[in-house]
C-alpha cells in the first residue's frame, strides 16, 4: 500500500483520480489522495442518506476507524468555521489587531 490513502496498486488502477485532469494521480499529494478516497467511497455507495459506516468499513474493515474518521470529519466541519484554536478570525483580529501588521513585518522582502 503507499500514499495517503495507502491504495493497493490495483486500488490505485481503479480508483485514483487527480485533482487536475490530465496528469497522472499522486497519492503522496494531498488534493489527488483526497480526489481519490471521495471517488473510492462514491464507487462503494457513499451518500449522506446512507449509512457512512457500512461505507467507510469497505475501505478500512473496522468499525472503531469508521467511528474515528467520523468524529475527525466532523471536527474538520467545525473547524471550517472557526480556526484551529476555537476562536473566530474575528475574534482574533479583535484581541490583537497589530498581529497581522507584525506578520507583515516579519516577511522577508
Amino acid at each position: 500500500a503507499f500514499g495517503m490513502p495507502q491504495f493497493l496498486p490495483s486500488s490505485y488502477v481503479r480508483w485514483s483520480k487527480p485533482a487536475s485532469p490530465g496528469v497522472a494521480p499522486d497519492l503522496y499529494s494531498a488534493d489527488d489522495a483526497i480526489h481519490s478516497v471521495a471517488h473510492y467511497l462514491k464507487g462503494h455507495g457513499w451518500k449522506k442518506t446512507k449509512d457512512p459506516v457500512k461505507t467507510l468499513m469497505k475501505y478500512n474493515n473496522s468499525e472503531d476507524y469508521a467511528n474515528a474518521i467520523l468524529q475527525l470529519s466532523r471536527k474538520a466541519e467545525a473547524a471550517e468555521k472557526r480556526d484551529v484554536s476555537g476562536f473566530s478570525t474575528q475574534t482574533i483580529k479583535k484581541k490583537n489587531p497589530s498581529r497581522q501588521t507584525k506578520a507583515a513585518e516579519a516577511k522577508p522582502k
